[in-house]
């Protein structure tokens, strides 16, 4: 399997040099320099037919290879996209799925993670005054976030791993939403809603985004007052 991820991506950095359309045109541009300047002084007889006609050859058919290889890597290249399945944010609902799909003609892989909007992630951090301290609760907030990843079979998804996906394949993840409410209810001082965010990083290191619902939770703290008024 490792091989394989390997043998794709240095697939995928070969797609990725072949797609660029600015290196497509310079190679153009190039052939066409060579080619008109040799046509002028053909038509003044100042050099001879015979060499220049091999040398024109020989570049008229690099230019053939490398639109062909263009081509080719244009129509197979893997084309992953997210849809979210369903979401419920209520407490007694414990999962949301997302479905990963790739369309296009060849496998891939890719890795996953998920996180809280920008704005409920300032505003939990915020309630922090220790830099240090601030520094912990995010990286905590990110493990829980992101073991709450699993696979349809139960196992987890590591967000540091990359999951090989076959041409014109899917397949679904979960989002255990209790355990990140959960969480979120033992280790943020305050209430607060957010918006999770599933994230998709492909071969070639583009980021993709899928918006879910809101989760809403009451923090254990915030619980208390309201038992003790």
């Amino acid at each position: 399997m490792k091989l394989k991820v390997w043998l794709e991506r240095l697939e995928n950095k070969l797609q990725l040099i072949l797609n660029k359309q600015v290196l497509m045109s310079a190679a153009l541009g190039f052939t066409l320099g060579l080619m008109l300047p040799t046509y002028v002084l053909l038509k003044s007889n100042k050099i001879e037919l015979g060499d220049v006609g091999e040398w024109a050859g020989a570049i008229a058919t690099f230019l053939a290879v490398g639109v062909s290889l263009y081509l080719a890597s244009s129509s197979d290249k893997a084309d992953v996209r997210m849809q979210k399945v369903k979401f419920d944010s209520r407490p007694d609902r414990k999962f949301s799925s997302v479905e990963i799909i790739n369309y296009g003609k060849s496998g891939t892989s890719i890795k996953l993670s998920l996180k809280l909007d920008e704005k409920f992630f300032e505003s939990f951090i915020g309630q922090f005054d220790n830099d240090l301290i601030k520094s912990v609760k995010a990286a905590s907030l990110s493990r829980a976030l992101n073991s709450a990843i699993i696979d349809d079979a139960g196992n987890g998804i590591d967000h540091t791993n990359r999951y090989f996906i076959d041409a014109k394949k899917s397949f679904v993840v979960l989002i255990d939403t209790r355990k990140i409410i959960n969480w979120l209810k033992k280790n943020s001082p305050l209430s607060e809603g957010g918006q999770l965010i599933m994230v998709m990083h492909d071969m070639n290191n583009s980021i993709q985004k899928e918006r879910l619902d809101r989760i809403e939770f009451t923090s254990n703290r915030d619980m208390a007052e309201i038992r003790d008024s």
